[in-house]
């Protein structure tokens, strides 16, 4: 694979890394645990910790185009938010599984277009709060819950199209925040590293030391 296929001006999951990894570890040391070990592991530990609920039985294998594809190269690669939707939203968590370039790319792309859409927005340090608080909320919440993140995942590009309003540019001051707010803190379970940083810049969450303040 070629190296740094993915960056973008517009929507860079290296640079998020490097933003919120600090931040993100201490949040979910589970993956990052598991990123040491292969990707069914990694699946597996991603369905764990999005739907509360723990596997049973052996991990679902997951074979990939790629020659030296493991959850730690691809996760150097393409970044923790597209692989993570790679590895849940094509099928559901108990079914085999193979990563292709093109799954891959499709995925990016959608991040991408979510970043070149909401990340105008100015942050309201007066609105910030514990992540914890942000209402979780919408059919990809109950399909998550059902342990179904293929599902959840496919409502969550739903509630974003519903967030768009159609063909012209979006008007962030025109978005019921509770729509807005509610499929940010849906993504940023499947995505972590593109949510949190939205929900910075919307006042939700206070950035890590990088950005501003750990508190």
């Amino acid at each position: 694979m070629a190296k740094a296929v993915y960056i973008s001006p517009e929507y860079n999951p290296h640079s998020l890394t490097r933003d919120w990894g600090f931040f993100i570890e201490a949040q979910r040391p589970d993956i990052y645990a598991a990123l040491s070990g292969s990707l069914a592991t990694l699946r597996q530990t991603l369905v764990n910790a999005t739907t509360g609920i723990a596997a049973t039985g052996p991990a679902s294998r997951v074979t990939a185009d790629f020659f030296d594809a493991t959850a730690n190269t691809l996760y150097k690669e393409v970044g923790l938010d597209v692989l993570s939707l790679a590895l849940l939203a094509d099928v559901p968590g108990h079914r085999p599984l193979h990563l292709s370039h093109n799954s891959l790319i499709g995925h990016w792309r959608w991040l991408r277009l979510v970043w070149r859409t909401l990340s105008q927005t100015t942050p309201n340090p007066a609105q910030a709060q514990p992540l914890k608080m942000v209402r979780l909320s919408g059919a990809p919440h109950q399909a998550r819950a059902g342990n179904r993140n293929n599902i959840a995942i496919a409502n969550l590009r739903q509630m974003f199209q519903a967030l768009q309003g159609g063909p012209d540019p979006i008007n962030l001051e025109q978005v019921p925040h509770d729509k807005l707010y509610s499929f940010l803190a849906n993504l940023t379970l499947f995505c972590p590293f593109i949510g949190c940083e939205l929900l910075c810049q919307n006042g939700l969450i206070k950035a890590p030391w990088t950005k501003g303040s750990l508190e």
